[in-house]
């Protein structure tokens, strides 16, 4: 029956729609937003065709999913709510938030590929990851005018800045973990983007957004 549950306490359609993401997740990790079908996520679910098409629209629809999941998970990873925040900037508190957001990265490993590629292919795709993009760049932004108001950063074009910052920090884990050519790429035996939870790295990072944010270093 439709309304019965799992012993997660979620009813039969929530865990049928869970399923069905999951297994939309690893195909596109695995096969890239180009070579999935809808056939090949519900044979990776074990589902039946017709199932799908109860939760999702198309394969499109269904990737909209995965990518708001992965990027909420890069968020949360990423920032300190604003009511949480101190009075003043705080660079060891800004090389955690690096920390959070390169792990997170990391851990969603050859999604971002997918992500990628679908952006290049559908308009739609780009539309959403442009939105949740503009989501990340905005609440850089934003924390950074709490500072300007509380006098512990100086006055400078936050969105531009923003900008900057997000796009360094994006593609830097990006080549890093979709292409191998960042830290830990030289023969060490890690998996790609593994050498990015180095203090070194995030030290290196910190200072490359000392150049992006005046007086940062504060």
């Amino acid at each position: 029956m439709p309304g019965r549950e799992d012993k997660g306490g979620r009813s039969r359609g929530e865990a049928t729609r869970g399923h069905l993401l999951a297994a939309a997740r690893t195909v596109f990790a695995e096969r890239g937003y180009g070579g999935t079908t809808v056939a090949s996520i519900t044979a990776a679910a074990d589902t039946a065709h017709g199932t799908f098409y109860l939760y999702f629209k198309n394969k499109e629809a269904i990737f909209l999913h995965v990518i708001s999941d992965v990027l909420d998970d890069l968020y949360l990873h990423s920032f300190t709510p604003i009511d949480e925040l101190p009075d003043h900037h705080d660079p060891k508190r800004s090389r955690e938030r690096i920390a959070g957001f390169l792990g997170a990265f990391a851990r969603h490993g050859a999604i971002w590929r997918a992500i990628l590629e679908g952006a290049l292919a559908s308009r739609v795709v780009e539309a959403h990851w442009m939105e949740q993009r503009q989501r990340f760049v905005g609440a850089v932004a934003e924390r950074w005018e709490v500072f300007q108001d509380s006098g512990s950063l100086p006055p400078f074009d936050t969105d531009l800045a923003a900008n900057a910052l997000s796009s360094m920090l994006e593609w830097f884990a990006f080549t890093s973990v979709v292409f191998g050519q960042g830290p830990g790429a030289d023969g060490e035996g890690r998996d790609p983007g593994e050498g990015m939870a180095d203090p070194a790295v995030i030290d290196g990072l910190a200072v490359g957004k000392v150049v992006v944010v005046p007086g940062s270093s504060a």
